[in-house]
């Protein structure tokens, strides 16, 4: 349930303008969730993942954003905990988001994501921290797979909290300094890193399977 998404804020329109810390958009979302369990059974999910790649999201004038997001994943967990106790909780940010020392979180008066989303921050009001991981550099060209142990190691360092690799992927496109063989070389040093930390890793989702369409690639 994506409600901040790298592209935006995803709320009903009326809700456009409400902070996340207030009541009524506190309780709409816990009715939505009540909503979705009406219809499908709690018993068939183990977590639910508020928020996409926030670490991209772009406040713009709301800048008490970074602080609100915290006190919702807080209430929500609560929620969760008194109502559905089987299900955990986590929101998802970028491997950039949890590894960068340097990154500032956008319109947030110089607050680094790292420390926004570790121990001390975010971490605190979830069960676990979802990543999503592309070895992409700043012209969207592919980094050395050699990096990929070192990147797994700061991802274990960055939390104490479980973490789930909820994307990962590498183009086989020459275009973006990829190729197949480069590709199956990532996924190979992607398993050999997973199964160093499985401990603290305890599941990885590869985002697709087969390239979308010329058509489908444009029109994202």
């Amino acid at each position: 349930i994506h409600p901040i998404d790298v592209t935006g804020k995803f709320v009903p329109s009326d809700l456009a303008s409400a902070r996340f810390n207030s009541s009524v958009l506190q309780t709409r979302a816990k009715a939505m969730i009540n909503f979705v369990f009406s219809k499908i059974s709690p018993n068939n999910v183990t977590s639910l993942l508020m928020g996409n790649e926030i670490d991209g999201y772009n406040s713009s004038s709301d800048e008490n954003f970074w602080l609100d997001y915290a006190d919702f994943l807080y209430q929500i967990n609560i929620f969760l905990k008194n109502n559905y106790p089987t299900i955990e909780l986590g929101f998802v940010i970028t491997s950039r988001g949890a590894i960068d020392s340097t990154l500032i979180l956008p319109n947030s008066g110089g607050l680094k994501a790292i420390d926004a989303f570790g121990n001390n921050g975010w971490a605190k009001s979830v069960d676990f921290i979802g990543i999503t991981y592309y070895p992409l550099d700043s012209e969207f060209k592919m980094k050395s797979n050699s990096l990929v142990s070192e990147v797994f190691q700061k991802l274990v360092n960055f939390t104490s909290k479980p973490i789930h690799i909820e994307e990962v992927g590498y183009s086989s496109s020459i275009a973006n300094g990829g190729s197949t063989q480069l590709q199956a070389e990532f996924f190979s040093e992607i398993f050999k890193a997973w199964d160093v930390h499985a401990d603290r890793i305890p599941s990885l989702a590869i985002l697709r399977m087969v390239d979308k369409s010329r058509t489908d690639s444009e029109n994202i």
